[in-house]
């Protein structure tokens, strides 16, 4: 897979995705597509923040908990 750096033509399409994936899983967290907007706007200002290639969210590279050299974290998108 690979992750190309990303735009602000991302977010609305991550904002559409939400919503689908939430009554796919059944997920229980109602959705807040202003804040889904705001917080990808503050990822995508990030340096460290990338898009796959279906345009999720990869991630963020983080120091962990357990080790302080920079791995990728995950977002839930």
């Amino acid at each position: 897979m690979t992750v190309r750096p990303t735009t602000d033509a991302d977010i609305l399409r991550v904002v559409d995705m939400v919503e689908p994936l939430r009554a796919a899983v059944g997920g229980l967290v109602a959705v807040d597509q202003p804040w889904i907007a705001q917080v990808g706007a503050r990822l995508i200002a990030s340096t460290d923040t990338g898009f796959s290639g279906a345009g999720f969210i990869a991630g963020s590279l983080q120091p962990a908990l357990t080790s302080p050299p920079p791995v990728a974290m995950e977002h839930g998108l």
